[in-house]
């Protein structure tokens, strides 16, 4: 992949990219569904570690709009909306690193989504209780896999585990709510979790 390239999703306007670390810039919204007075917004963006062209990206609700999950295998030249996907807003979009072709949505009501062929299809995992909120979701070295449920009116906040790719998951109640995760990928057991409220534990 080229260092120089970065893309970044946007409140309103959508992707832009630069190709020069960041001197310049250019929207890059071509396929997207556009509000005309709300525009897009990008609530979750992600790019391919197997693949620099590759990308997707989870819309907000604009206007008029529903949220939706685009895809570009172009670097962004153009989008179009992914076959059988989630009608829930995504929050994240996570390539899993340890199952190359393997994708993860985690979405707002529609807990986890799973593309075992790099986007072809889609189907959401049954460990996920209705309404679920999930709004991260990170790897750590050896490929476990943890998703964040937020708590609602009738999900519990905590943690679901996978150790298969995203294919089955277990839930874990004891670390409470996190709002976000970030996993080590080079030493197994290093997880830090951002509380709801502020604060992160270890």
């Amino acid at each position: 992949s080229d260092d120089q390239v970065l893309y970044v999703g946007m409140q309103s306007s959508g992707v832009w990219k630069t190709e020069d670390d960041g001197e310049t810039w250019r929207e890059i919204n071509s396929g997207f569904r556009i509000d005309p007075y709300y525009g897009v917004s990008i609530r979750s963006l992600a790019l391919d570690p197997n693949n620099p062209l590759h990308l997707l990206a989870g819309t907000e609700v604009s206007g008029g709009l529903p949220a939706a999950v685009h895809e570009t295998w172009n670097g962004g030249a153009s989008w179009s909306p992914i076959a059988n996907g989630p009608t829930f807003l995504a929050d994240k979009v996570h390539f899993v690193r340890s199952s190359p072709g393997t994708i993860l949505l985690g979405t707002l009501g529609g807990g986890v989504w799973r593309s075992p062929d790099n986007g072809t299809n889609w189907a959401p995992n049954a460990a996920f209780p209705q309404y679920s909120n999930i709004t991260d979701i990170a790897e750590e070295a050896g490929g476990r896999l943890f998703a964040c449920q937020t708590a609602t009116f009738n999900t519990q906040g905590g943690v679901f585990v996978s150790d298969t790719g995203g294919v089955s998951w277990t839930f874990d109640e004891s670390p409470g709510g996190f709002r976000s995760m970030a996993a080590d990928a080079s030493t197994p057991g290093r997880i830090m979790g951002g509380l709801p409220g502020g604060g992160m534990l270890f």
